[in-house]
């Protein structure tokens, strides 16, 4: 805010109580000197004055350094003064009630800059209560700062055209998951067939050693028939418990009637250790997922309908 020193009678007013101390104080008052940066301005060429200053601007004097402003805020507002400063200048000359209420309103700091907030702030703190004339002048002084705004051009290149390339390919066909989800969302086991002839060292030919340590192998005996094999786990447990009575099972029986189905499913000819700690791992995994259709309590599993 800026506060200057009367000039005949040495009082420190603020810009804003000029006219006022003017008016009814000191009406010898001829020139204002700014506190802050000393310059003397003559008659009403002090309403040109909206900013000076800092205090360590003025008393580190030729050895002070401005620091980036990064107040935004700050920087609007000074645009839009700027804005009833042009508003000002091309006010028209036959209006002169408007360009003399345009002349106060630049004594104000922090103007509002919204439509509503600042007819209010002319009515309310400027006391004028013509409404067409508030209007004239927001209609002005926006229309200033409209035309000080840069058109807007936007960067950058056009949204690039969706191309069939291999990264819009779904992960499972590119890796060859294990898991892929059916129409109802249910994910469901896919067991791809045993690995071919090891080599004497125990490597296979075609082995990927990260892909390896997550899946289990499978022995060669242990399936048969098919190349793929898929089985609906929640389906499975779903058809297991609604033939039990009260739709309740014990886990251990249930994990045995299922596990029993899936081994049936794949056509596994023996269960080795690898085949039924997959099987065991996708069992719990299920039975886990929904646990508003499979009520777990204590040992005892129930199916709610």
């Amino acid at each position: 805010m800026v506060v200057f020193v009367c000039g005949s009678c040495g009082e420190s007013v603020k810009k804003a109580a000029v006219d006022k101390h003017c008016q009814t104080q000191c009406r010898n008052c001829t020139t204002l000197s700014c506190i802050d940066c000393g310059k003397t301005f003559p008659g009403e060429s002090f309403r040109t004055h909206n900013a000076c200053i800092t205090e360590e601007e003025k008393w580190h004097g030729k050895d002070y350094k401005a620091k980036e402003s990064s107040n935004s805020g700050k920087k609007k507002q000074d645009a839009w003064t700027e804005s009833i400063q042009n508003a000002i200048v091309s006010a028209r000359s036959n209006d002169p009630k408007l360009k003399m209420t345009l002349e106060r309103l630049l004594t104000y700091d922090n103007v509002p800059r919204k439509e509503t907030k600042f007819k209010n702030f002319v009515q309310n703190s400027m006391r004028v209560h013509d409404q067409r004339l508030i209007s004239s002048i927001w209609d002005i002084v926006k229309s200033k700062d409209t035309l000080a705004k840069p058109a807007f051009q936007p960067t950058g290149s056009s949204p690039a055209v969706p191309t069939d390339t291999p990264s819009q390919v779904p992960p499972a066909a590119v890796n060859g998951s294990k898991k892929a989800p059916n129409a109802s969302g249910e994910e469901e086991a896919r067991i791809d067939p045993p690995n071919k002839k090891l080599k004497a060292n125990g490597h296979s030919d075609h082995m990927n050693t990260s892909a390896a340590s997550l899946k289990p192998s499978l022995n060669k005996g242990s399936l048969s028939g098919e190349t793929s094999v898929k089985f609906k786990w929640k389906k499975g447990i779903k058809n297991v418990l609604s033939e039990a009575d009260g739709f309740t099972m014990s886990g251990k029986k249930l994990r045995k009637k299922v596990l029993k189905s899936f081994a049936s499913s794949s056509g596994a000819t023996e269960q080795t250790d690898d085949f039924r700690e997959y099987a065991n791992r996708k069992f719990d995994k299920f039975l886990k997922k929904y646990p508003d259709l499979f009520l777990l309590k204590e040992d005892m599993v129930t199916l709610v309908s």
